[in-house]
């Protein structure tokens, strides 16, 4: 017995929407769980609104800052890190710096990680100096 045309045209248009879409459940559940927090070493002020952190993080991976929570006292800042799917020797340890706008300025506001809840180092100097003694 055979299936008639055009109900076997949408039996492969089926199996291959199937296929699609457990492919693409499969790199979202991937990306849920590599995705992680990133721990802040310090930040720097450019200017009252504008803050530079420095994340410990593979300078391979997808960086971003995630969430920026102002409050009367802190400032939480929360950043995130994807690894890609293949890494390459020698991109590990480096860390990165990234530019975080405030809606309010820093004022004598407390700088929190979001991924520790612990405070943030100031720093005044530019890497790989950024925790010398003399820059805190």
């Amino acid at each position: 017995m055979t299936i008639p045309k055009p109900r076997r045209r949408w039996l492969v248009l089926s199996t291959i929407l199937f296929v699609v879409f457990c492919l693409i459940g499969m790199a979202a559940c991937t990306i849920l769980v590599t995705d992680r927090a990133v721990w802040i070493e310090y930040y720097r002020v450019v200017d009252q609104q504008t803050l530079v952190v420095g994340a410990d993080t593979d300078s391979h991976s997808w960086t971003r800052v995630t969430s920026v929570v102002e409050t009367a006292t802190t400032v939480t800042i929360t950043v995130r890190a994807l690894p890609p799917p293949i890494t390459s020797p020698g991109g590990a340890g480096q860390g990165l710096e990234l530019i975080v706008k405030l809606r309010d300025p820093i004022g004598s506001r407390t700088v929190v990680d979001g991924s520790s809840g612990g405070a943030v180092a100031f720093t005044r100097c530019l890497p790989p100096t950024t925790m010398r003694p003399e820059c805190l």
